[in-house]
């Protein structure tokens, strides 16, 4: 009798190790597959966060240096624009500038539009969709022998919440061959809009002026008010003309 207690014991017993061995191995199986979806969501959601890449660019730029390659030449608005598209090509419009200005014959994307205007230091790449996402690059020369370089970048998204723009400038050292950030003009412009819904920069391919406007949306009739103000250049820097 005390056998057939004992052997029974021991069945039970071999039968819940063999349970929590299961239980331990689903556990192991699943834990991978588990972390795997966590990783691929943190992955979608930084995409999200950041659909253009401009973002990204807000929080860096002001902090980075950007170095100059002119080779063997006085640089123009090609090295400059290439070596601002090389700091940041997490936007789309950069790569598709940089590509162009690195092997021009190469170039035959038909959908994105492209005006390169070296005497006016002046150059030009959008893509031509709903959306019209672009980037801008202009520069000045300056009366103390440097140059002032801005970029635009713009993405109009179909839904307001993702709009991403942005305007920045360094100031070129011809002795360094740096791109220093001056982030002044960014924050003179940026608080001037702030009362606006939105904004727009236009660099000037002719003249020297820069245009800004900005938008009051009227959702109900499915329309906008613009404002235009005029950026004045004086031979070193901006302001407003009023």
């Amino acid at each position: 009798m005390k056998s057939i207690y004992l052997a029974t014991m021991l069945l039970v017993a071999g039968l819940m190790m063999s349970a929590c061995n299961n239980d331990n191995n689903q556990k192991n199986n699943t834990t991978p597959n588990e972390n795997t979806e966590q990783k691929k969501e943190e992955v979608i959601n930084t995409k999200t966060e950041d659909p253009s890449g401009i973002a990204s660019i807000r929080k860096a730029w002001v902090n980075e240096n950007i170095d100059v390659d002119p080779g063997d030449i006085t640089p123009g608005i090609e090295q400059f624009a290439l070596a601002f598209c090389k700091a940041y090509p997490q936007y789309e419009i950069n790569k598709v500038l940089m590509d162009y200005i690195v092997s021009p014959k190469d170039y035959n994307k038909d959908e994105y539009e492209i005006v390169n205007d070296p005497r006016n230091g002046y150059i030009h790449c959008m893509w031509e969709v709903q959306t019209t996402p672009v980037t801008d690059v202009c520069f000045w020369n300056r009366k103390n022998d440097h140059k002032l370089v801005a970029a635009y970048m713009e993405d109009t998204h179909e839904s307001r919440a993702w709009a991403e723009r942005l305007v920045v400038f360094y100031d070129y050292d011809p002795l360094t061959v740096i791109m220093t950030p001056e982030p002044a003009l960014t924050e003179m412009i940026e608080q001037r809009m702030k009362k606006y819904d939105d904004y727009s920069v236009v660099l000037p391919q002719k003249g020297k002026d820069i245009e800004v406007i900005g938008y009051v949306f009227d959702e109900e009739n499915d329309s906008a008010d613009r404002v235009e103000f005029k950026l004045k250049w004086d031979g070193m820097t901006f302001s407003w003309d009023e």
